[in-house]
C-alpha cells in the first residue's frame, strides 16, 4: 500500500482556499501506484468549479445533462482508497464532488460533504392569511425581489422558486397533508413583497394555510449534479460518509456492479437549522448488477426517496429487420444513458399488461445519440413484437441488501425495489410521509424496470408512515405495477414475503397491491396509534387483487383488522 497526502500539494489544511487544483494533482500522483491511498489530514477543505475536471455526464433520472465540472475524478482506478480522515468537504457553485467512472476496488471514506449556498432555501411561518403569508428568511438565503417575482442567488447562479414543502416544527419532517401544495396555488400566481429585515411576504389567494411556527422550504434549480456518482465501474465501498447537502441525489450507481455503502448517510448536519438534504433521492440504483449492500445508513430529509433500484425500460421504436430494432429512450432524465452490452440479454415486453415474451441476446449496439440506439440480435426478434413494446436489459439486474438503516422525514417514499434478484430488507426504522416501501414498475411514463422475483421485508418497523395523502403511495407498503391491461393468468412481481415487522400506525393500511404470484404477510404485529386522523378512505389492512398463492397468518392485531383478497374480504388471521 502506498500513501499520498494532500498537504505536500501545496494547500493551506483548514483556510477557505480552492483545493480542487491540489486535488486533481494528487489524484493524478495516485496513478503511479498499483495500491495506494489518498489521505488528508482532518480539517475543512473547500471547492470550487473554476479549476475543476470537466466531462460530459448522462446521469439517469437528473437535469441538465453535458459538461459537468468535478471536483474527484477518480476514473480508470484499481485499487484506489480516498480517506477524508473525518474532514468536512464544503463545495461551492455547480459541481459534482465525486465521480468514479471505469474503475474498480475503490473506497471512499471518513468525510462529509456540504454546500456553502445551497440551492434550496427556507424560512419559518410567522402569520398566515388566506391572502398573505409571512416568512423569516434563513440567514444563508440571498436573494432579490423585482417586479413581485423573488430571485434567489448563489455562487454563480440565480433560480425563482417553482415550489414549496411545509415542514414541521417538532418532526422536522413534511407537515401532515402538505404534499408539494402546501398553499393551494401555484408559483406563478403569487407576488412577493420585502418586509422589515429578513422577511418577505407572500401574497396570492391561498387555498391551504401553513401552520406558524413551521418552516417553508423554497424549491429552486433543477438537478444539476450528485453527491457521489458511480459509473462503469465495480467492487465499490463508501464508508462513513455524511451527505449533508447536494443539489442532486446523494449517490447514485448506474451500470456498475458490486457496491457497498456503509455508514453512507444522507442526513442534516449536527446542530445545523436546515430541513433539508438532498435535492432528490438519497441513493439510487440504474442498470446495475452484483449485488448492492447497504447497511447502517441514516436518509433523512432528501427532497425525494431513500432509495431507489430499477433498470430502464425502453421503448421499440422501430422494427428494423428480423432481428434488430431502433430502441428509443422515452424519460427525459434517461436520455443518455447505455441501455445494453453485446453479449447482454434482453427481454421483450408488452407495455400495457408489462409481461414477457421473448428473451434475446444482443450481438451489436450502436448508440445514434442521446435518444436512440440501434441494437442486434443473435436470433429473430420473438413473436409478437411491435411498436411501442419495451425491452429490459436483465443482465443488469442486482441483488440487494438493506439492513440497520433509518429513512426518515424525506419527502415521498422510502425504498422502491424493482429487481428480479433476491432482495432482503431487514432490521430497518421507516418514518415516511409516503409508502415506505413501494414495488412498481411502469412501462409508460418513468419507464423504471422490472418485475421482483424474491423480495424479504422482515423485522423492520414501520413508524407512522404514509400520513401525508397525496401520490406517495396508498399503503405502508404499496405494490403498484402500472399495469394497463390485465392477464387473468400470468402475475407480473412474485414471491413477496411481509415476515415479523412492527407497523405502528394510526393508518390502516398497511399492504396495497396487485399482480403478485406468492404474497405472504406473517407473524407481524400491528400497534395503533393517535398520530393522525384516520383516512376514511382505507378500510382494509390488506387490500390485494389479482393475485395467487397469498397466504395470511399468524399476525397478532392490536385492532379489529379487515383484509381483501380478490375482492374477497374477511378477518386478518
Amino acid at each position: 500500500m502506498h500513501y499520498v497526502d494532500i498537504k505536500d500539494f501545496d494547500i493551506d489544511v483548514g483556510s477557505k482556499a480552492d483545493a480542487t487544483l491540489a486535488v486533481i494533482n494528487a489524484i493524478e500522483k495516485c496513478r503511479e501506484y498499483k495500491n495506494v491511498t489518498l489521505i488528508f489530514p482532518k480539517g475543512i477543505y473547500h471547492f470550487w468549479p473554476d479549476k475543476a475536471f470537466e466531462g460530459t455526464y448522462f446521469i439517469s433520472n437528473h437535469d441538465d445533462d453535458g459538461l459537468k465540472r468535478v471536483a474527484f475524478p477518480v476514473i480508470n482506478f484499481d485499487n484506489i482508497t480516498i480517506d477524508g480522515q473525518g474532514s468536512d468537504f464544503i463545495f461551492h457553485g455547480i459541481m459534482i464532488p465525486f465521480v468514479i467512472e471505469h474503475s474498480s476496488k475503490v473506497i471512499i471514506k471518513n468525510m462529509s460533504i456540504d454546500w456553502e449556498k445551497p440551492f434550496y432555501s427556507q424560512g419559518t411561518i410567522l402569520d398566515v392569511s388566506s391572502e398573505c403569508i409571512e416568512l423569516g428568511m434563513s440567514n444563508e438565503s440571498s436573494y432579490k425581489i423585482q417586479d413581485s417575482q423573488i430571485f434567489f442567488i448563489g455562487e454563480g447562479w440565480s433560480y425563482s422558486p417553482w415550489g414549496f414543502m411545509e415542514f414541521d416544527a417538532h418532526t422536522k419532517g413534511p407537515a401532515y397533508g402538505s404534499w408539494d401544495d402546501p398553499l393551494g396555488t401555484s408559483v406563478g400566481d403569487i407576488k412577493f413583497e420585502q418586509g422589515e429585515g429578513n422577511r418577505i411576504r407572500l401574497r396570492g389567494n391561498f387555498k391551504r394555510l401553513p401552520e406558524v411556527g413551521n418552516k417553508l422550504l423554497i424549491r429552486c434549480a433543477n438537478r444539476n449534479g450528485a453527491g457521489i456518482f458511480i459509473k462503469d465501474s465495480r467492487d465499490i465501498l463508501l464508508e462513513q460518509i455524511d451527505i449533508h447537502y447536494v443539489n442532486g441525489m446523494g449517490i447514485i450507481a448506474q451500470k456498475s456492479q458490486d457496491i457497498s455503502l456503509n455508514r453512507a448517510n444522507v442526513r442534516i448536519r449536527p446542530g445545523s437549522d436546515r430541513i433539508f438534504t438532498a435535492f432528490a433521492d438519497a441513493t439510487h440504483f440504474v442498470n446495475c448488477k452484483g449485488v448492492i449492500n447497504i447497511s447502517d445508513c441514516l436518509f433523512e430529509n432528501q427532497a425525494d426517496d431513500a432509495t431507489n433500484v430499477h433498470g430502464i425500460y425502453t421503448a421499440v421504436e422501430d422494427i428494423l429487420s428480423s432481428n434488430s430494432i431502433l430502441a428509443k429512450l422515452m424519460h427525459y432524465q434517461h436520455k443518455g444513458v447505455d441501455i445494453c452490452d453485446v453479449g447482454d440479454e434482453i427481454a421483450f415486453v408488452d407495455n400495457d399488461t408489462l409481461l414477457t415474451y421473448g428473451h434475446g441476446r444482443v450481438s451489436d449496439v450502436k448508440r445514434i445519440n442521446r435518444d436512440y440506439f440501434i441494437i442486434t440480435f443473435e436470433d429473430d426478434l420473438p413473436d409478437g413484437i411491435q411498436e411501442d413494446h419495451v425491452i429490459e436489459n436483465i443482465t443488469w439486474m442486482p441483488e440487494l441488501i438493506i439492513k440497520n438503516c433509518t429513512a426518515r422525514c424525506n419527502r415521498a417514499r422510502g425504498f422502491l425495489i424493482t429487481t428480479p434478484k433476491k432482495v432482503l430488507i431487514e432490521n430497518n426504522s421507516f418514518s415516511i410521509p409516503g409508502s415506505a416501501i413501494k414495488i412498481s414498475g411502469d412501462a409508460n411514463s418513468w419507464f423504471e424496470s422490472g418485475s421482483v422475483g424474491d423480495i424479504t421485508i422482515r423485522k423492520n418497523k414501520f413508524m407512522d408512515c404514509n400520513y401525508v395523502y397525496g401520490p406517495w403511495g396508498r399503503a405502508v407498503i404499496d405494490i403498484d405495477p402500472e399495469i394497463r391491461k390485465f392477464d387473468e393468468g400470468r402475475c407480473y412481481h412474485s414471491n413477496i414475503s411481509i415476515e415479523d415487522n412492527l407497523f405502528s400506525t394510526f393508518s390502516t393500511a398497511l399492504v396495497w397491491g396487485y399482480s403478485v404470484k406468492g404474497f405472504k404477510f406473517t407473524g407481524n404485529t400491528i400497534e395503533p396509534t393517535d398520530t393522525y386522523p384516520q383516512n376514511e378512505n382505507n378500510q382494509y389492512a390488506l387490500d390485494i387483487k389479482y393475485c395467487k398463492d397469498v397466504y395470511i397468518d399468524k399476525n397478532i392485531c392490536g385492532r379489529s383488522e379487515q383484509v381483501r383478497v380478490n375482492n374477497k374480504i374477511s378477518k386478518m388471521d
